[in-house]
């Protein structure tokens, strides 16, 4: 049946409802003016002349009418689902974010983690967002373009959420602006639809969209989700991705052979738009066959091999990635040139893009830089923990 289709109890009460009108109407005809009356009536023309119980009638019918028109109303009004109907509007719900003096502590939001590997969110409403975080800090970096940061985040929602929601925020501890979307004239409310939807969920929520959130400064920052059933608040402090590095230089600490094969990463290929890539996410590597990475071309006595690391929608950056020959010595070098470098470091935000790359998805080029054939490691240090590649390099 289809959902618009009104019920049993709908068509009783309409049924009733009708019947309600023809008795009044027959009992008022005996009443009420005539239309010559109501005519005159209107035009000020007889007013002074019409009887007392004319005039009574007159109102009666008025009255039985409008108050038929309101019950039908409230009767066939059709019931909405979760957040369902337009999003409210900024005076239906003026802005609630908490007040932080300068000096005092961000009350920032815990991130609800549904379990091992699974995707970090802020909020407690319908509507709960990705952004880079780690332990209440969210991490933004420079815009091309534009004078605003950006944080690149992802926007997801319950499967059975339908309707809008509106998101609008402020910095909490001092002057700053906070906006959405373009990083030269941000939007200063997001409106976010789920009839807009695409088709891709991350652990079971559905993402609604995906829009940055853009600031200028660093500092304590505040957003408020509403849908038509509630108000979410989302508390985190903004910092620079340079922090966020920092705090990525961890201790390397590679893996070691042991024995005269080189130890393999396996493979896999839940990657859905490229065929097979080295990991079990949600860091990947692809750039070769199954095992090893091969087709290098000389470059001031190294090998350079492209590579393609690929983060899937769990993890939302930065990404620092170190690396080594682990059965002899040798060394690692990025991106090769004429300055190339021991570490890469990967943003929150990637420029690149392929074919079949649904939402949330990121990947980036590279080359790296070996002096020859052997058995590598890569030490993949996120904000939530750190992972080993292995592979084998081939002529």
């Amino acid at each position: 049946m289809d959902s618009n289709d009104p019920t049993e109890n709908e068509r009783s009460d309409e049924a009733e409802i009708r019947a309600f009108l023809v008795r009044e109407s027959s009992r008022r005809t005996r009443q009420r003016p005539t239309d010559a009356d109501v005519v005159a009536m209107i035009r000020g023309q007889r007013t002074r002349h019409l009887p007392a119980q004319t005039m009574a009638g007159l109102l009666a019918a008025v009255l039985t009418v409008a108050f038929a028109v309101v019950v039908a109303l409230l009767v066939m009004r059709p019931s909405g689902g979760i957040g369902s109907g337009p999003s409210p509007s900024s005076s239906e719900r003026p802005l609630k974010l908490p007040t932080v003096g300068v000096g005092q502590p961000c009350p920032v939001s815990t991130t609800s983690e549904p379990g091992d590997g699974q995707t970090a969110l802020l909020g407690d409403g319908p509507v709960r967002l990705r952004l880079p975080n780690a332990a209440g800090s969210a991490f933004f970096e420079d815009a091309p373009g534009g004078r605003w940061k950006g944080m690149d985040v992802l926007w997801t929602a319950t499967p059975a959420f339908t309707g809008k929601a509106l998101v609008r925020g402020a910095r909490l501890d001092g002057p700053g602006e906070l906006g959405f979307g373009d990083p030269v004239e941000p939007m200063h409310e997001l409106e976010i639809d789920s009839a807009t939807k695409p088709a891709i969920s991350i652990d079971g929520r559905s993402v609604v969209a995906r829009t940055a959130i853009r600031l200028k400064v660093a500092g304590c920052y505040g957003i408020q989700i509403d849908t038509g059933e509630r108000s979410s608040i989302v508390v985190f402090e903004a910092k620079p991705i340079e922090e966020a590095f920092a705090r990525l230089e961890r201790s390397l600490q590679l893996p070691n052979p042991g024995r005269s094969t080189c130890p393999a990463t396996s493979t896999t290929g839940s990657v859905p738009f490229i065929h097979v890539a080295l990991g079990t996410g949600p860091i990947y590597l692809a750039g070769g066959s199954s095992v090893s990475l091969a087709n290098s071309a000389q470059s001031d006595g190294d090998r350079l091999i492209k590579q393609v690391w690929i983060a899937d929608p769990r993890e939302p950056g930065p990404i620092l990635i170190r690396g080594d020959r682990i059965d002899a010595p040798g060394d690692v070098r990025f991106d090769g040139g004429s300055e190339p470098t021991h570490e890469l470091r990967l943003p929150i935000l990637s420029y690149e893009s392929t074919s079949n790359q649904p939402p949330g998805w990121r990947i980036f080029n590279s080359y790296l830089g070996v002096s020859s054939p052997g058995c590598y490691a890569m030490q993949v240090d996120t904000l939530s923990s750190s992972r080993w590649l292995v592979f084998e390099v081939t002529p």
